[in-house]
């Protein structure tokens, strides 16, 4: 410091940490982490984290989140999700030819037991015997496509949403589209519909936008400029 007179004053303060440091784990806590932790669950990690009296950053006894947190930042490998026999709910769909959400819809309502992985994601054991009963519920279902084509997503393939959000509707236009084959689209693996859309496509869309009697006005404007443009 200097003072008026023209004295001067050393004072030595420690400098302040930033709030990443003073917030930071305990070192002793992510050793203990990265030793127990690949094989266990983030409840099962937090439970002995908090067993060997450690706490977070903030001074809180761990939860499921913190040890999930705690896990991602350092790297600490989780346990396999899958065990012998099991199936994600996405390659239950795929070997059944139904969509993912009919398999939820399966878990939730009790027909397909499963049980939470260590990420919260589900476990489905898969069987022959429930293979073929989730065959015959799929088969002799009304709600169920009949049209699914196993050939995944192409590159020069769009969903419905992107078809939209490129010709400035709403999805629901395309759906309906879609569904009176007013425009080409397939069923993929998951149920979901896969457009093509060329050039060609584009441009007959924009021109039955710009003809509607039923979309709004602005929107038809909006198509009859990119067909001018295009055109031009």
């Amino acid at each position: 410091m200097r003072w008026n007179s023209g004295a001067t004053t050393q004072l030595l303060v420690q400098r302040a940490k930033p709030v990443t440091q003073w917030r930071r784990t305990a070192p002793e806590a992510i050793d203990l982490a990265r030793r127990i932790g690949p094989p266990l669950d983030n409840a099962a990690l937090a439970a002995a984290l908090n067993q060997a009296g450690h706490t977070t950053g903030t001074g809180r006894p761990f939860d499921v989140d913190a040890a999930a947190n705690l896990r991602h930042y350092h790297h600490i490998p989780f346990p396999g999700l899958l065990a012998d026999g099991e199936l994600t709910p996405r390659q239950v769909a795929e070997l059944i030819g139904v969509s993912v959400g009919t398999v939820h819809y399966w878990i939730t309502t009790g027909f397909l037991h499963a049980r939470r992985g260590p990420a919260g994601r589900w476990c489905v054991p898969f069987p022959p015997q429930v293979e073929h009963a989730c065959q015959q519920r799929a088969t002799g279902s009304a709600h169920q496509h009949t049209d699914i084509d196993p050939t995944p997503r192409a590159d020069d393939e769009c969903s419905i949403a992107d078809v939209a959000a490129r010709l400035g509707v709403k999805p629901d236009v395309v759906y309906h589209w879609a569904e009176r084959r007013y425009i080409p689209a397939r069923r993929g693996p998951t149920g979901r519909l896969w457009i093509r859309f060329t050039p060609d496509l584009q441009a007959a869309c924009l021109q039955r936008i710009a003809t509607s009697y039923k979309l709004p006005g602005n929107v038809k404007a909006q198509a009859a400029q990119h067909l001018n443009g295009a055109a031009v």
